[in-house]
């Protein structure tokens, strides 16, 4: 992937904000928004101190000369937002909770999310167990589905916010790229180094973020507790 191309892409939909909040988990992705941002605010969702993403996002943020903002919520707050995303979404999970809470606790109208990314360049881990044929079809068909659904829009969009996500503009550099070189992010780890990312970030793997903020771990122990209520 030609990294002046890919950056000139990118930089479309990132610089033109000014002090923008970021999504931010110290990973690959938000951390090459962070870098490319104007005066960002970066903001991590968890459920405590020991969160996976918030540790991570501050040992990240500091390589950066960045600092974050945590965003941390109760099972309370789970709850409440699982039951507002109910009115507007159906099959309501654990992402779209994780973005509903993170939409309520920025200051700033717009964000930039670096959702996107995982299905252009195969980042998920579902995608190593298939092979080459089926990896190209179900990545282009989960990125289809992503774009159609617009859930993130639509639950920023809900609190009167703007959710942007400049990793869509590098869709056809994606697919236009052999199989090999594109998949597990290698062209946005190659684009972090040429940027002069630190490796720490630019070679790491990392939970997704509802996993790595809790928020899916609290969403399981709130359902199994109604079960078992349901039943008594």
């Amino acid at each position: 992937m030609d990294p002046v191309a890919a950056l000139e892409l990118l930089e479309s939909s990132i610089k033109p904000l000014k002090s923008p909040a970021v999504l931010f988990s110290g990973g690959l992705d938000s951390s090459i928004i962070a870098f490319l941002a104007n005066s960002p605010r970066l903001y991590t969702l968890c459920h405590s101190e020991e969160s996976y993403d918030l540790i991570n996002a501050r040992k990240s943020a500091e390589l950066l000369g960045l600092k974050i903002e945590p965003v941390f919520f109760s099972e309370s707050d789970v709850k409440e937002s699982a039951e507002s995303l109910g009115h507007i979404l159906s099959g309501v999970t654990s992402i779209d909770v994780a973005h509903h809470l993170l939409a309520r606790g920025i200051n700033e109208e717009k964000a930039l999310s670096g959702q996107g990314a995982d299905e252009l360049f195969l980042g998920y881990a579902k995608y190593s167990k298939m092979g080459a044929e089926e990896k190209t079809r179900r990545a282009e068909e989960d990125f289809e589905r992503w774009m159609r659904e617009e859930r993130e829009k639509r639950i920023f969009s809900h609190l009167k916010k703007e959710i942007i996500f400049p990793y869509a503009s590098l869709r056809d550099v994606a697919v236009s790229l052999p199989l090999e070189e594109r998949e597990e992010k290698r062209p946005l780890r190659s684009l972090a180094l040429h940027l002069g990312l630190p490796e720490e970030i630019a070679l790491q793997h990392k939970k997704a973020m509802q996993y790595g903020s809790g928020v899916a771990r609290v969403m399981k122990r709130l359902s199994a507790s109604s079960s078992r209520s349901s039943r008594s």
